[in-house]
Order: C-alpha cells, then sequence, then structure tokens
C-alpha cells in the first residue's frame, strides 16, 4: 500500500496496488510525482492532484495534473483551467492566481 501524508502526519491519500511488496519509491525534483517499483517487477506511477487554495471568496482547485478548477463563491463564477503541460506549483494571493507548469 501506499499512503500519502503531510508533514504533520495527517493522510491524504490511501492506495493498494497488486504489484507486490515496494522495493523502493523516488520523487521528481518538484516532488508532484512518484515512482516506485514493486516485488513482482511492475512499476507505479502516482501523481499529486486534488490540492486546493483559498483565498477570500475564490477555490482554486487542481482536479487533474493539468486541470484546475476556479469558483468564486461570491459571484457564482465557474471556470476551468486547462493546461498544455502539468501544473507544478500554484499560489493565490490577493486575489491572483500564478501557475507554473512543467515548461
Amino acid at each position: 500500500m501506499i499512503r500519502l501524508c503531510d508533514k504533520s502526519g495527517w493522510s491524504h491519500s490511501f492506495n493498494k496496488h497488486e504489484c507486490g511488496s515496494l522495493m523502493k519509491l523516488a520523487w521528481n525534483r518538484d516532488g508532484t510525482i512518484v515512482s516506485g517499483a514493486g516485488g513482482n517487477g511492475s512499476v507505479l506511477f502516482g501523481y499529486i492532484v486534488d490540492r486546493s487554495l483559498n483565498c477570500g471568496n475564490i477555490e482554486v482547485n487542481l482536479d487533474e495534473a493539468n486541470k484546475i478548477t476556479v469558483v468564486d463563491c461570491l459571484n457564482e463564477m465557474n471556470d476551468e483551467l486547462d493546461f498544455k503541460d502539468r501544473v507544478v506549483l500554484m499560489s493565490l494571493k490577493h486575489q491572483n492566481l500564478i501557475v507554473a507548469t512543467t515548461t
């Protein structure tokens, strides 16, 4: 199994897999992808998604590796942002969204 926890120990994700014991795990440089080698020769890949940010009445959710949903609760506005590449970082401050992708 793989369990993803934050630095305080809070569990955010749990996944059972069919590849036997995990022999090795490695994260990419930006910490958003993990790969693992299973005891039966399988290779696993995991992506960090379902991240969310809030600022005032704006809520931003990373739904997929390259898709962000923006919701303005006060004005009842929804918008989807699709990116060509995987989203690595996102920040929401002072009602401004900054997104960094792999390219």
